[in-house]
C-alpha cells in the first residue's frame, strides 16, 4: 500500500482524541477474562448491521391489527396485506422481501424488539447516528463510541501491545468502508477497517527507526507508526484467513452488502478470531419513491430489504455449514425510524422509534414490545412513542452476550439501563443437551455439554450397579470434554454426570 493511500485510510488515526499521548505513559493493566479474552481460539462473535438513512419500521414489521388505520394515514406506501409475511400467533407481519427473516423466526433464532429509539429523538441523520453510536443522551456530546469504550475497558493495554501472543487477530473489523464513531475509544481507535481483501497484505512504508521528539507532535507521529505496524501485521493474518475461508452458499458481488458479508464469512471460516464486526448498507432515507406506484411491495425500500434478507440468510447458512452459527449474534440498528404519515412523493420522512432484529441460535425468541397504535387522524408531525431505550439493547448485549461472567454495561454506558432476556436459558437437566460420541466407543468418550458448563464430575457404572471409574474433566472451547475408557471391559455402561444426568453407552474392543 502506498504511503498516500495509508494516510487516507487512517486519517481517523491522526485525529485521535486529545488524551492520546497518555497511552504512551499509562500503567499497564491485566486484560479481563471474558468471552472476548483472546483471539487465539474460536469464541463468541457480535455482528452489527447498520441500516444508514433511517429505516421505515412500519413497512418492515407491520402491526396487522392496525391495517385499517395504516391505510388511511399511509396510502402512498402501505403494503398490500395479502403479500405481508404474517407471523403466526402474532398480530405482526414482515415485509414480503424478508422471507429469510420469517424462516429464522420460525426456527426460533430471530428476536424482534419493537419501538426502539431515543427517548428524546433528534431528526438529523448525523446527530442521531452519533447518539446511537456514542450511546449518549440527546443533549450530551460524547466523542467516543460505546464499542470503542467497551474495547478499551476490556483491553487497557490497547493499542500499545497489540497484536500479541494472546491477541494475534484484530479485536474488531469494520467492513463498511470507513472508520466510525462507534469504535472510537477515549484514547484510541479500536477497529481495523477492511475493504479490499486483495490489498490486505501490502507493507506500509514508514521508517521504523525514526527518532521523534518528546513533545505532542512526537507523540502523534509515534502513534501513527504504532497504527502502521498494527496494519502491517493485521493485514497479513487477515489475508491469510480470507484465502483459507470458504462460502458454501455464494454471496456474489451484486451489492456492496453482499461483498461485505462475503469477506466476513471467509474471515470467520478461514480461522480469524476477531470478535466484533460491523457491516453497513445505505439508502434508507426514503423521502420519495420508497415504493413502486403500481406495486407497493416493490420499490427502493423493497430492494434494500431484499439485499439485507439475502445476505443475512446466506451468512447464517454458511455459518451453519461451518458449524459456527452457535457463536454468532447479529443485531440491526438505524439512526431513527420514519414518520407514521406518508408523504405525497410515495415516501416517508424522518421519524422516531423502529424495530430492532437480533439473530442467533441461542437467542430468546420472544417478541418484545407492544404493537404500535396508529391513530386514524395522525398528522405529519405525529410519531411513534419509544418503548425501549436503544441503550437497553446495548446493555443486554454487553452483559449477556459479550461479558456474561463479568457484566459491566454500566461502566460502558455510564448508567444502568433496564435489560431483557436476550438468550434462551440453558437447562442442564435436559438430556438432549448432553451428547456422547462415539457410541459405541473403544478408547474414549467425547461429551458435548450445555452452554455454561465448564467442568464435569462423572462416574461410570455397569448394569449391575458396580462403579468402574470416576473423575473430573474440564470442557474445551467447543463445550466438549473427553473421558478415557480404554481400560473398561467390553459391555454396556451408564455414565452418571454432575449427579443428575445419566447416559448409556457401549464399550467395544
Amino acid at each position: 500500500m502506498k504511503r498516500r493511500s495509508f494516510l487516507h485510510k487512517i486519517s481517523h488515526a491522526a485525529a485521535a482524541p486529545m488524551v492520546l499521548p497518555s497511552i504512551f505513559h499509562q500503567v499497564v493493566a491485566n486484560n479481563k477474562t471474558t468471552y472476548l479474552s483472546n483471539t487465539q481460539t474460536e469464541g463468541r462473535i457480535l455482528v452489527l448491521i447498520k441500516l444508514d438513512g433511517g429505516n421505515d419500521g412500519l413497512n418492515t414489521l407491520i402491526p396487522m391489527d392496525q391495517m385499517n388505520n395504516l391505510s388511511q394515514v399511509r396510502p402512498h406506501v402501505i403494503l398490500p396485506e395479502n403479500k405481508i409475511l404474517q407471523l403466526e400467533t402474532h398480530d405482526l407481519g414482515l415485509h414480503p422481501e424478508l422471507s429469510g427473516f420469517k424462516s429464522m423466526f420460525d426456527e426460533k433464532r430471530l428476536k424482534i424488539i419493537q419501538n426502539v429509539g431515543s427517548v428524546t429523538p433528534d431528526f438529523s441523520h448525523f446527530r442521531s447516528m452519533d447518539i446511537w453510536q456514542s450511546a449518549s443522551d440527546y443533549d450530551e456530546y460524547i466523542n467516543s463510541g460505546w464499542m470503542g469504550r467497551f474495547m478499551e475497558n476490556q483491553h487497557p493495554e490497547w493499542p500499545l501491545s497489540y497484536p500479541n501472543e494472546n491477541y494475534p487477530d484484530p479485536l474488531s473489523i469494520e467492513l463498511g468502508g470507513a472508520a466510525s464513531l462507534l469504535f472510537t475509544g477515549n484514547q484510541s481507535f479500536t477497529s481495523y477497517v477492511a475493504t479490499d481483501p486483495g490489498g490486505f497484505h501490502e507493507d506500509i512504508l514508514f521508517d521504523p527507526m525514526a527518532d521523534y521528539p518528546d513533545d505532542y507532535l512526537g507523540m502523534k507521529l509515534r502513534y501513527i507508526d504504532l497504527i502502521k505496524n498494527q496494519s502491517n501485521e493485521y493485514s497479513e493474518v487477515i489475508k491469510r484467513a480470507y484465502e483459507r475461508g470458504q462460502t458454501t452458499h455464494e454471496f456474489g458481488n451484486d451489492t456492496y452488502l453482499a461483498q461485505q458479508f462475503d469477506i466476513m464469512t471467509k474471515l470467520i471460516t478461514g480461522g480469524l478470531n476477531t470478535r466484533v464486526y460491523m457491516v453497513s448498507i445505505g439508502g434508507f432515507d426514503t423521502h420519495d419513491t420508497q415504493v413502486d406506484p403500481n406495486d407497493h411491495a416493490q420499490g427502493q425500500h423493497s430492494l434494500l430489504l431484499r439485499d439485507l434478507n439475502q445476505q443475512v440468510s446466506k451468512f447464517m447458512l454458511n455459518l451453519d455449514t461451518a458449524n459456527r452459527s452457535d457463536d454468532v449474534l447479529c443485531m440491526t440498528f438505524s439512526e431513527f425510524g420514519r414518520t407514521i404519515v406518508s408523504n405525497g412523493s410515495r415516501g416517508t420522512d424522518h421519524g422516531t422509534a423502529a424495530p430492532i432484529f437480533i439473530i442467533g441460535n441461542n437467542i430468546d425468541p420472544e417478541i418484545l414490545g407492544n404493537n404500535p397504535v396508529i391513530p386514524n387522524n395522525a398528522r405529519w408531525e405525529d410519531n411513534l412513542a419509544t418503548e425501549f431505550d436503544f441503550r437497553s439493547v446495548y446493555a443486554s448485549v454487553i452483559d449477556q452476550w459479550m461479558t456474561p461472567e463479568n457484566p459491566n454495561s454500566e461502566d460502558i454506558l455510564g448508567e444502568t439501563f433496564p435489560q431483557f432476556d436476550l438468550l434462551r436459558p440453558q437447562n442442564p437437566f435436559d438430556t438432549t443437551k448432553w451428547v456422547l460420541y462415539p457410541n459405541p466407543a473403544t478408547d474414549y468418550l467425547q461429551i458435548s455439554v450445555p452452554d455454561g458448563i465448564t467442568n464435569i464430575q462423572y462416574a461410570i457404572f455397569d448394569l449391575t450397579g458396580r462403579k468402574h471409574v470416576e473423575g473430573q474433566v474440564q470442557t474445551d472451547k467447543s463445550r466438549h470434554c473427553v473421558v478415557t475408557i480404554d481400560a473398561l471391559p467390553k459391555g454396556v455402561y451408564l455414565i452418571h454426570v454432575n449427579t443428575h444426568i445419566t447416559l448409556k453407552f457401549i464399550k467395544q474392543l
